[in-house]
């Protein structure tokens, strides 16, 4: 049995790519020391499951579906740049991801319960929805003036993104950057 890298996300329309890239071109000017993310696969991972067996990855589909039966389509507000753990220290350096309804948080509950019953940890992180645009080098602390730049994005105004379905993802990775294939959708209710 094969195993491959699995995880369960929101695909991103292309009017979040494109400010994404906007952001990106301006933050490269500011440091070498990020590995930026292709813009033409940004998505909102809502979990991370790592390596799964192919034989399991028919039951991630399933568990997906379920997570969001009875769950009608909703929007989150994509917008402002940030970093985890902090702009000053940033390791991790993401496009905002709002969720004023409170559904987006209602369907990651509902997904890691399902996943958690086919053996798959659930996280012990606080949800923190976004999408990462890129991390920052291991040992490379040269970050220029990335700082006053992340917070020159401050006041970007959001982007409504309608969520109409969760997209269960293999990503194999290649020196150029990881290759995405979707092996699975779970559409929400209309």
């Amino acid at each position: 049995m094969s195993k491959l890298r699995t995880f369960v996300a929101i695909e991103m329309p292309v009017a979040v790519k494109q400010s994404a890239t906007q952001a990106v071109a301006t933050m490269q000017k500011a440091t070498e020391s990020v590995r930026w993310v292709s813009t033409d696969q940004l998505h909102l991972t809502l979990k991370f499951l790592g390596d799964v067996e192919d034989r399991d990855i028919y039951s991630v589909c399933q568990a997906a579906q379920r997570s969001v039966v009875g769950i009608e389509r909703l929007s989150i507000e994509c917008g402002g740049i940030g970093a985890f753990p902090s702009i000053q220290k940033p390791r991790i350096i993401w496009f905002g991801a709002q969720d004023p309804s409170g559904s987006l948080t209602r369907v990651f509950t509902n997904l890691e319960g399902e996943l958690s019953g086919l053996g798959f940890p659930k996280e012990p992180r606080r949800f923190a929805p976004h999408i990462t645009l890129g991390r920052v080098r291991h040992g490379r602390r040269n970050l220029g003036d990335l700082t006053e730049v992340l917070n020159s994005f401050s006041d970007a105004s959001p982007i409504e993104v309608p969520v109409d379905e969760l997209t269960v993802f293999t990503s194999e990775l290649h020196r150029s950057g990881p290759v995405y294939t979707v092996v699975g959708r779970a559409p929400l209710d209309s």
